[in-house]
């Protein structure tokens, strides 16, 4: 292995202790505030992946010397899933306000992570969710390293994004 791709690798996004923190947050939130059970798959990394989903909620990842973003990317059906047991009503297609119920699980997510990884030297800074449809999002381009963690809530396929900036 080169000393670039050694080096690459010690990179705190690579951390297994990252993924694990991730995908904690996500079940214990999803879980303790909808209800819902989520099912993991085998994370991986990805040099250009583009998400799919209906519905996206994205934190910035700051800490003192490294910056990334944390995107949540949920099919419609999970999106108004989560809303229903959020709300107890949800619209038939996703729209704002199913969009803000993503953004508030996102911000219990990324708090949850922060109580997990910042005692172990993370740092991460505090941050507000910002919500969009997944079809409107931007997608980085060049040489962008991306932590993909597929995930289900119920039969429907979301995805947990962490996307590297050098």
């Amino acid at each position: 292995m080169s000393a670039a791709a050694t080096a690459d690798l010690k990179h705190f996004f690579f951390d297994e202790n990252l993924a694990t923190a991730l995908t904690a947050g996500v079940q214990e939130t999803i879980y303790e505030m909808c209800r819902l059970p989520c099912d993991f798959e085998g994370n991986f990394i990805a040099q250009h992946w583009i998400p799919s989903g209906h519905a996206t909620s994205s934190v910035e990842l700051i800490s003192e010397d490294q910056k990334g973003l944390l995107q949540l990317h949920f099919s419609d059906v999970a999106a108004l899933t989560i809303m229903a047991k959020l709300l107890g009503r949800a619209p038939m297609t996703v729209n704002e306000d199913a969009l803000d119920c993503i953004g508030a699980l996102t911000g219990v997510v990324y708090g949850r992570m922060k109580a997990i990884l910042n005692p172990q030297g993370y740092k991460f800074m505090m941050a507000l969710p910002k919500m969009n449809y997944t079809s409107k999002l931007k997608h980085p381009e060049g040489n962008i390293k991306h932590l993909i963690v597929p995930f289900r809530v119920g039969s429907s396929k979301c995805f947990i994004q962490v996307v590297f900036y050098a």
